[in-house]
């Protein structure tokens, strides 16, 4: 049961890391449009 609650908060801050690059990504298409 740990090691669920390790792999689940190991998997929720992946996913959180991946939609801030995301993001990231997507404001320098739209400041990179808007220049």
């Amino acid at each position: 049961m740990e090691a669920l609650r390790v792999f689940s908060i190991y998997y929720y801050s992946l996913g959180a890391c991946f939609l801030n690059a995301l993001f990231l990504s997507n404001m320098y298409k739209v400041s990179f449009f808007f220049l």
